[in-house]
C-alpha cells in the first residue's frame, strides 16, 4: 500500500509539473501575485529609518507651508535634492489621505514593480519571456532589494528605474538608427532623473553617450543637431523649474550650485584621501557581492576561458557590460557609497550572469548554481520551524499557523525547484518572495514592537499632540534629529523652527541636556531621540524667572 501511495503521489506530482511547464503563465502569475503581499505586509509597521525621515519631513513642510517649489527642513532651505520625489510623496499622501509610514513607502513598492516590468519588457525583446522574467525576479529578490531597499521611502529605486530606462532606450534607438528619438527621449529622462536626485543624472548621461558612441565609432553624432536638440530639451525642462525658483527666491543661485556640487563630490577621493580610496577599491567588489546575494553566486557562470569572446559576440550583453563598467567607475573610486546607489546597474550585471547561466546549461558552473539554490531553499524551509520557539517571535499572534503555512509552502516550492530544472531561477525567486513574507511576519513584526525607535516615535508623537495648540520652538543649538522632527511636525501640522534669542516666554521649547538649566525652564515631558538615545525635553519658562538668552 505504501509503495502504491508513493507511486500515485509521484504520478500526481509529475502531472502537475507537466501542466505547469505547458502553461508557464501560471508560474509568472503566481510570482506576481506573491510579490504583492511580500512587498506590502507590515510595510508601515516600523518607524522611519535611514534617510526616510528627511524625505518625509521635507515633503511634509512643503504641504504645511503650501509651497511646492522650495524644499525646507526646520523652515530653512533644503537644497540637497530637487523636489520631484517630494512631489511624488505628496501625491501618494494626498491620494491616501495620511502621512504614515505605509503611505510614504508605497511609492518605493510601486517603483520596484514598474522597474521589474521594465526589465522584463526590454530583455524579452532579446531572449524571450522566461529569461526576461528570470531577470526581473532576480532583481526584485536579490538580498539588498528584498530585505532592505524595497521597505524604505527613499529616492534610489525610483531614480535607478529612470536611469535604467535611459540605458535601454539609448541602446534600442541606436540600433534602429533613430537618433532624434534617442536624444530627445534620453534627455527627457535625464531631466526627470535630475529632478529626482540632481547632478548624478548628468554624469550617467554624459558617460553613457560618450563611451557608447565612441565605441560604436559614431562620435560625430554627439555634435549633431539631434544631440543639440536633446540638450536643449534638458535645459528647457529643468530650466522652467529654476526660473520659477530663482524668480521667487533671488540670491540663492550660489547656494543651489554649491549644494548640488557638494552632494556630488563629498563621497569621493577629494574628501577621503588616497588611503581610504585605495582600501575601498579593493573592498568594493566583495561588498557588492555580499549585498546582492544570493544571486551573485551566478557570477560563477562567467568563469570560463572564452568569457570575453562570448560577451563580444552578443550585442545586447556587450552593451550592458560596457555601460556598467563605464559608469560604475565613479562609485568604485568613491569611498562612501551605499549599495542603494548602484541599483541602476543591478539588472545590467545580472543580465550578463543569467545569459551565461542559460547558455551553458550542462556544465559544472550551472550545476554549482543549481545545487547552491537547492541547499539554500532546504535551509530556509527548515528554518521556518524555529519561529514558534524564538524569543523574539514566539509570542506573536498566530505564529504556529504562520509557521505551518510557510513550511508547507516552502516544502512544495522546494520540490518544484528540484524537479523543474529549466525553471529553477524563477521558482527560487518565488521561494525568496515567500521567505520575505516570513520575514514580514517575524523580523518586521519584531522590529515594529521591540526597536528603540518605537519609544522615540511614541515620545515625538506625544510631544506633537501635547503642543498642537501652542507655539513650539527648538531652543538654541539643541540637537533635534530629523526623525523626531518629522513625527512632531506631522502631529502639529506646523513648522518646527529654531530660535537663538528674543525668546517668546509664552511658547514651549525643545531643549537638550546642555541647556536644561539655561533659563529657568520647567520640564513638561521628556523622551529619548534616536540619535545616540539622548533625551529631549519639552519645557517652558518658569513664571518666576526673568528672560535669559
Amino acid at each position: 500500500m505504501k509503495i502504491l501511495g508513493k507511486t500515485k503521489t509521484r504520478k500526481t506530482l509529475n502531472k502537475l509539473i507537466t501542466y505547469l511547464e505547458q502553461r508557464p503563465w501560471i508560474i509568472y502569475l503566481a510570482a506576481i501575485l506573491l510579490a504583492l503581499p511580500a512587498l506590502l505586509i507590515n510595510l508601515g509597521l516600523f518607524p522611519l529609518t535611514s534617510d526616510e525621515h528627511i524625505r518625509g519631513l521635507v515633503a511634509l513642510e512643503m504641504q504645511i507651508r503650501d509651497n511646492y517649489t522650495l524644499p525646507t527642513m526646520f523652515g530653512e532651505f533644503y537644497l540637497k535634492k530637487p523636489p520631484l520625489f517630494n512631489w511624488i510623496l505628496l501625491g501618494y499622501t494626498s491620494l491616501l489621505g495620511n502621512f504614515n509610514e505605509f503611505t510614504l513607502r508605497l511609492p518605493t513598492v510601486v517603483s520596484t514593480l514598474l522597474y521589474a516590468a521594465t526589465i522584463f519588457y526590454f530583455i524579452n525583446k532579446h531572449y524571450g519571456p522566461r529569461i526576461a522574467f528570470a531577470n526581473a525576479i532576480v532583481f526584485v529578490t536579490c538580498g539588498r532589494m528584498l530585505f532592505w531597499d524595497t521597505m524604505l521611502a527613499l529616492i534610489d529605486i525610483t531614480f535607478s528605474w529612470v536611469i535604467f530606462i535611459n540605458f535601454m532606450l539609448i541602446y534600442h534607438y541606436f540600433k534602429k538608427g533613430k537618433f532624434w528619438h534617442l536624444f530627445l527621449l534620453s534627455y527627457l529622462l535625464t531631466a526627470i532623473a535630475y529632478m529626482l536626485k540632481g547632478l548624478p543624472s548628468l554624469v550617467f548621461q554624459a558617460t553613457t553617450l560618450f563611451i557608447f558612441f565612441l565605441y560604436k565609432r559614431k562620435f560625430l553624432k554627439l555634435i549633431s543637431w539631434q544631440h543639440l536638440s536633446g540638450i536643449l530639451l534638458l535645459i528647457i525642462t529643468v530650466g522652467i523649474y529654476y526660473v520659477f525658483f530663482f524668480s521667487h527666491y533671488p540670491g540663492t543661485f550660489g547656494d543651489v550650485l554649491e549644494t548640488l556640487f557638494g552632494e556630488t563630490t563629498r563621497r569621493t577621493v577629494l574628501r577621503f584621501g588616497w588611503d581610504r580610496t585605495l582600501l575601498h577599491l579593493l573592498a568594493f567588489p566583495l561588498e557588492q557581492f555580499y549585498h546582492f546575494l544570493p544571486w551573485t553566486i551566478l557570477a560563477v557562470c562567467l568563469i570560463r576561458r572564452k568569457m570575453f569572446t562570448t560577451i563580444m559576440n552578443e550585442p545586447f550583453i556587450k552593451y550592458n557590460s560596457i555601460i556598467f563598467l563605464a559608469n560604475v567607475i565613479v562609485y568604485w573610486t568613491s569611498p562612501e557609497v551605499h549599495p542603494r546607489y548602484l541599483l541602476m546597474f543591478v539588472p545590467l550585471v545580472f543580465s550578463v550572469f543569467l545569459f551565461f547561466y542559460f547558455k551553458y546549461k550542462d556544465d559544472i558552473r550551472h550545476r554549482i548554481v543549481d545545487i547552491t539554490l537547492i541547499v539554500i531553499a532546504v535551509i530556509g524551509t527548515l528554518g521556518t520551524l524555529s519561529l514558534p520557539f524564538l524569543k523574539e517571535t514566539r509570542e506573536f499572534e498566530f505564529i504556529w499557523l504562520k509557521m505551518v503555512f510557510l513550511f508547507v509552502s516552502l516544502t512544495f516550492l522546494t520540490i518544484l525547484l528540484i524537479k523543474m530544472k529549466s525553471w529553477r531561477i524563477i521558482i527560487f525567486g518565488i521561494i525568496l518572495l515567500m521567505v520575505r513574507i516570513g520575514f514580514n511576519w517575524s523580523v518586521l513584526e519584531a522590529r515594529g514592537k521591540l526597536a528603540h525607535e518605537i519609544t522615540s516615535r511614541a515620545g515625538a508623537i506625544q510631544t506633537g499632540q501635547m503642543t498642537k495648540d501652542n507655539k513650539l520652538y527648538i531652543y538654541k543649538g539643541t540637537w533635534v534629529d530629523d526623525f523626531s522632527a518629522f513625527y512632531i511636525s506631522r502631529e502639529r501640522r506646523k513648522l518646527l523652527k529654531r530660535v537663538y534669542g528674543n525668546f517668546d516666554r509664552d511658547a514651549l521649547y525643545l531643549v537638550d541636556e546642555r541647556f536644561v538649566d539655561d533659563a529657568g525652564f520647567e520640564v513638561l515631558y521628556r523622551f529619548p531621540i534616536v540619535w545616540e538615545k539622548k533625551p529631549l525635553h519639552l519645557m517652558k519658562f518658569r513664571n518666576d524667572q526673568s528672560e535669559s538668552e
